[in-house]
């Protein structure tokens, strides 16, 4: 009797356990319209969203609002300059996929702009998409511009989403080298300018960065170098951050260099940026027919537990990894939007770069940037891919024997560049590959033979658009440095 006992204890035990071990299932994703807002929730993320601005008001990780405290109350927007400064306004609110539809796995919504007809605002269309699945640690954000051929010429300039997220969040990373705890908005205010410099650099007097200077610029990076950036908050242990599930969507290539958080708490996506001269050719003629969808990203939230060692890196490392699930997902087939190709309307270019020097006949190529754009109207007369707005296009790296694998590229016929390590120069060959939706293009060989006019007799550095391998290559954005060594 006693054996029965025991034997049926450690039976409930072992359910007991089994059940609390479960985890609960993710909550039913609600919209609720309250007029002149809209709120969607997954029981993880809650995001007030302003229907007339496509503005996210408030923006709660179970339960803590990510914006409290921010500049200006904290707020995520988009904004574009073309011609004027001009935000969202007066959108039209479409609930696109209510989750009632589809037992609560997915929401989805629209803020449509129209063009106000005046020559003040941008002649163009925008549409705003949030996004929210079930179980999903952020809120994915998309839009696309268009100008239909009705419309007037319109002057390019910048677009781009901005998050002032709250007063928590001290702590910043950028990349491996630029993750760090920041001055604190005290001592910002106690910054002073700096003469003959410009008004971005500051020279701070009080804190932790006492008597070095500061500046906006220092927290920029290039597209092809990075995949994720935002902030954490070393005293709630939590992690808010911009991901690129895809390149595809940003202008200029791989080097295109942008700005990616101020020095305070404010994470940018500078979809169509224009810092530092590339990405600028976005000027639209009379008559022009263009579109382009930039995203869907997702913003993502998270935390690791109190006393978590670390727990910036910790947070850094876990986005790191949310991302690459992201860019595994990409292209979603969850999204409606129409203007956004799905996987089975992509197609895949392969193929194995060599380089054909004689004066340099081991020329590896490796670690070579491989890319394919289709030229998209230019009111400039620009061929370079590095000043390309309009298009869309889509960067590898070769592998250790030159091979490559472009995937989720859109139909059409494209131009090849090739540039990096292995040879000074860029190849660029036209019309080169033609892709179709579920097809790969096989190129097999593709032979570049850089141009030259004589044998190189020493060089300097290494070709591949950067100066990481020169002094102070990796630490340029340390302004203190430069006084000292300059």
């Amino acid at each position: 009797m006693k054996q029965k006992l025991l034997y049926f204890a450690l039976l409930l035990c072992f359910f007991s356990q089994t059940f609390a071990n479960k985890k609960a299932p993710a909550a039913n994703v609600t919209v609720t319209d309250n007029g002149t807002t809209v709120v969607l929730n997954n029981g993880i993320i809650a995001a007030t969203i302003t229907k007339s601005t496509a503005a996210v008001e408030t923006l709660s990780y179970n339960g803590y609002d990510m914006l409290t405290g921010g500049y200006n109350g904290g707020q995520v927007y988009w904004s574009w300059n073309m011609p004027n400064y001009q935000n969202p306004s007066g959108c039209t609110y479409t609930l696109t996929v209510n989750p009632t539809s589809n037992n609560g796995d997915y929401a989805e919504i629209k803020l449509h702009m129209n063009w106000s007809g005046s020559a003040a605002t941008a002649a163009m269309d925008v549409d705003v998409f949030y996004s929210l699945p079930r179980g999903v640690s952020g809120l994915y954000a998309s839009a696309t511009l268009s100008h239909p051929a009705s419309y007037p010429a319109n002057p390019g300039g910048e677009w781009r989403m901005a998050s002032y997220v709250g007063s928590t969040f001290d702590w910043l990373s950028v990349d491996s080298l630029r993750n760090r705890k920041m001055a604190s908005y005290s001592d910002w205010t106690s910054a002073t300018a700096v003469t003959g410099a410009p008004k971005e650099v500051e020279l701070l007097t009080t804190g932790i960065y006492k008597n070095q200077y500061e500046c906006k610029y220092d927290y920029s990076a290039d597209f092809g170098d990075i995949d994720v950036w935002g902030w954490s908050s070393t005293a709630k242990n939590l992690g808010i951050w911009v991901t690129a599930p895809s390149k595809e969507y940003y202008n200029g290539g791989p080097m295109k260099r942008e700005l990616m958080c101020h020095n305070s708490p404010t994470m940018l996506n500078m979809l169509n940026g224009e810092h530092y001269g590339m990405g600028t050719d976005m000027d639209m003629a009379a008559g022009e027919t263009w579109k382009k969808t930039y995203g869907p990203f997702l913003i993502y939230c998270n935390s690791v537990p109190t006393g978590t060692a670390n727990a910036p890196l910790a947070l850094w490392a876990d986005a790191k990894a949310q991302t690459k699930t992201e860019q595994a997902a990409w292209p979603y087939n969850w999204f409606t939007n129409t203007d956004y190709i799905k996987e089975s309307g992509r197609g895949t270019v392969t193929g194995k770069l060599v380089i054909s020097d004689a004066t340099v006949p081991n020329a590896s190529p490796a670690n070579m940037w491989v890319g394919v754009a289709i030229p998209p109207q230019s009111s400039t007369g620009v061929i370079d891919f590095q000043m390309w707005s309009k298009n869309y296009q889509f960067w590898v790296k070769t592998d250790a024997n030159g091979n490559f694998t472009i995937p989720h590229v859109l139909p059409g016929i494209y131009n090849i560049y090739a540039f990096g390590p292995g040879s000074a120069g860029q190849m660029t060959k036209t019309a080169y590959v033609t892709v179709t939706a579920g097809n790969t293009a096989s190129l097999g060989n593709i032979i570049w033979v850089p141009t030259r006019t004589a044998p190189t007799i020493w060089e300097v550095g290494i070709p591949d658009r950067s100066a990481k391998e020169f002094k102070h290559g990796t630490d340029w954005w340390t302004s203190n440095t430069y006084p000292n060594t300059h």
